[in-house]
């Protein structure tokens, strides 16, 4: 009996292993294309990956192989292109001129106001250095604008330029290189900021006295034309802050258009409140209104400065008289 029961469990369990055995082949049977489809799809997936890529690249290149890329030549719209940056370049040469300058139009004769011995002498002169270091930037400013503006106008001619760059270095060289070239008086004589800076400073250092011409200041060198050959130069300047109707200093100046005279705000509104007359200017036959005139912001500092120096000379007289 202990036999016989013996062999039926185990003739029980042995047909319970191989149903075991049966699914897990099936399992396997399953699992192995699965994972093969899966290795398919990753390979799949990884190749419409790299292919993504190239489409990627091959956009962002515009289809050309950039390692055997050759420069191309420029055409119309990049012509247009180099007269945009040329245009840059001049409107910050334009800022440089209209900010840059009056700073030290203003400081100049702020300096000159204090100016006592040999220390003040010394900051004057190198102010004036670095006035004319900035017009050197300005004009080299307007070499690159000039540099870009003859290449663009090659380009819209028709020429091929597939050097683009060696073309404007060259270019560029040759404008910088005839501007150094120029003598001290044609790049600086000839710079209206720079000899408004030089009036300012001279009027303070000798008021009353009309400015000689600004050749005066700029010693002559090689190639200038000698004094006796020289055009006829404008001198005798000299700044007048008094308003032609009160023979006083300005007061919130107004200036004409059609013809720069200035006058204190005030007395020029009730000459003009009755319409069009002539410029109270003396020798100024321009007819003038109201509507013609505008603020001169820079000229009103500068009478207040006048203001300023004439009551000090006024006071210094005063104090004078009363040591004698």
């Amino acid at each position: 009996m202990p036999t016989a029961a013996t062999s039926r469990r185990r003739a029980r369990r042995e047909p319970s292993e191989e149903p075991v055995a049966e699914g897990r082949q099936e399992e396997d049977e399953e699992t192995q294309p699965r994972r093969s489809t899966k290795k398919k799809l990753s390979a799949k997936v990884k190749m419409d990956t790299d292919n993504e890529d190239e489409d990627e690249k091959e956009q962002i290149t515009g289809r050309i192989d950039v390692r055997n890329f050759k420069d191309q030549p420029l055409d119309v719209d990049n012509g247009r292109k180099l007269g945009g940056l040329a245009a840059d370049w001049a409107s910050m040469a334009k800022t440089l001129n209209t900010s840059g300058f009056s700073i030290f139009k203003e400081l100049g004769p702020s300096i000159a106001e204090v100016a006592d011995g040999e220390e003040s002498g010394k900051t004057l002169v190198d102010l004036d250095i670095t006035m004319r270091d900035l017009i050197d930037l300005e004009n080299e400013m307007l070499c690159y604008e000039k540099s870009l503006e003859d290449l663009q106008q090659l380009v819209l001619q028709g020429e091929e330029i597939d050097n683009v760059m060696e073309r404007y270095d060259e270019q560029l060289a040759l404008n910088v290189d005839a501007y150094k070239k120029k003598t001290s008086r044609y790049k600086y004589g000839k710079h209206k900021e720079y000899a408004d800076f030089k009036q300012r400073i001279f009027e303070v250092q000798k008021p009353g006295q009309a400015m000689p011409p600004i050749n005066d200041f700029i010693p002559r060198e090689d190639g200038d034309d000698s004094d006796d050959d020289d055009e006829i130069e404008v001198g005798g300047m000299t700044q007048d802050y008094k308003c032609p109707l009160t023979l006083t200093i300005l007061v919130n100046p107004l200036t004409a258009k059609a013809c720069h005279h200035s006058f204190s705000a005030v007395a020029i509104r009730e000459y003009l409140k009755a319409g069009p007359k002539t410029c109270p200017a003396a020798g100024c036959n321009q007819h003038i209104s109201i509507k013609d005139l505008e603020e001169d912001k820079d000229l009103e500092r500068r009478a207040k400065a006048a203001a300023r120096r004439e009551a000090r000379r006024e006071e210094d007289s005063d104090d004078e008289e009363v040591v004698e």
